[in-house]
């Protein structure tokens, strides 16, 4: 089954949440003594039934070689044990915002979707579009292109023209939104953060067939948008679900702050148009 297949029977199943699984050792429950991999299963085993995906930080992964208590390889054994928990109904977006020159994304994408087996995985677009083929060339996966985040915009706020155009500039955001729609064949997303819905409503004009991987909702305080013009969203959260309690109920109230969620993105889908 392909990325864009599982993304849409997910959400059809259990709508649009996705759970980011980004385990910081000085927050995790005293009771799990620093074991990463039983305090993400847990997890797991609470918000199975909902969410559509997991989406896995690999900084917080990394961190974790060498760490006392992982044992000798560190960062694998505790990726590939956390991996194995993700139901395989539920996309997996492996997020290391990856972008390089060619030859080095070539690898990058060889590690995400056949090392790891990720469907999904994140990359930023700075040293230009073309480098990203080797993502793209994958059709059956999707590469969700960071777009307008809810930080870090200075870069992003810069106005760029074509050369030669005579046409007022746009704001670089604008123009990697309009860039990835132009080359996607239905393997591209763009990440924008709901914490900007003004520039989420213009994202969603301008690339209406891409799906979007939503950052800011839960910790950040962004609002949860309403669907619409038929491409899949991503709800995600992490920090107000994996954290939602530092005792032994931990994964109990996980699920509580994902239930909350879920039934939030429900009412934000029922509501009617502004």
């Amino acid at each position: 089954m392909s990325a864009q297949q599982k993304l849409a029977s997910a959400i059809a199943q259990r709508g649009p949440l996705c759970i980011g699984l980004d385990p910081d050792r000085d927050r995790l429950p005293a009771c799990v003594r620093g074991d990463v991999p039983t305090f993400l299963r847990e997890i797991l085993a609470a918000t199975s039934d909902l969410a559509c995906a997991f989406k896995i930080n690999s900084a917080f992964f990394e961190s974790t070689a060498g760490l006392p208590g992982q044992g000798a390889s560190g960062e694998a054994a505790v990726l590939s044990a956390v991996r194995a928990a993700i139901p395989d109904s539920a996309l997996f977006v492996w997020d290391g915002k990856r972008g390089d020159i060619a030859n080095t994304n070539r690898h990058y994408a060889h590690a995400a979707f056949e090392v790891l087996g990720a469907d999904a995985v994140t990359v930023h677009p700075y040293l230009g579009l073309d480098p990203l083929l080797p993502f793209l060339r994958y059709r059956d996966r999707l590469t969700f292109v960071l777009c307008a985040t809810s930080e870090g915009s200075q870069m992003q706020d810069l106005c760029i023209c074509e050369p030669g155009s005579g046409q007022p500039g746009q704001p670089l955001w604008q123009w990697v939104a309009q860039q990835v729609a132009a080359r996607s064949e239905g393997q591209c997303g763009l990440v924008v953060g709901a914490t900007q819905p003004e520039r989420l409503a213009w994202v969603r004009r301008a690339a209406p067939r891409l799906p979007l991987l939503l950052p800011g909702v839960g910790a950040q305080g962004g609002p949860i948008p309403a669907p619409g013009g038929g491409a899949p969203m991503l709800i995600n959260a992490a920090r107000s679900i994996l954290y939602a309690s530092a005792g032994p109920d931990f994964a109990a109230a996980a699920r509580a702050a994902a239930q909350s969620l879920r039934a939030a993105c429900t009412m934000a889908a029922a509501a009617p148009a502004a």
